[in-house]
């Protein structure tokens, strides 16, 4: 399993669990509920959207399988940092051999 860290670039996976690939991030920071995340801008991607400071969190099992019941945990809960996003190709990882 892979580790997300400070300074990791990733791309992030959509509410439909779509893997966004046009787009990538930088950790700027990672706790054990939030995760700051800055956007990477490069020459062939236009985006006019937040490019600093974009926020994601996730939600500790028990207090998810309280409220929602075990079997009942809707997809835009997520548990861990994986399902949010996944690392964007650093050396020999490939992003399709490995989602």
């Amino acid at each position: 399993m892979t580790e997300m860290t400070r300074g990791m670039e990733v791309h992030v996976i959509g509410f439909t669990g779509e893997i966004d690939r046009s787009r990538r991030f930088k950790i700027r920071s990672i706790g054990k509920k939030q995760a700051i995340l800055d956007r990477i801008i490069d020459e062939n991607n236009l985006y006019l959207g937040r490019l600093r400071g974009r926020a994601y969190y996730i939600t500790n099992r028990l207090e998810a399988e309280l409220r929602y019941g075990i079997e009942n945990i809707p997809n835009y809960v997520k548990l861990c940092w994986l399902q949010h996003f996944v690392p964007a190709g650093d050396g020999d990882w490939d992003l399709d051999e490995n989602y």
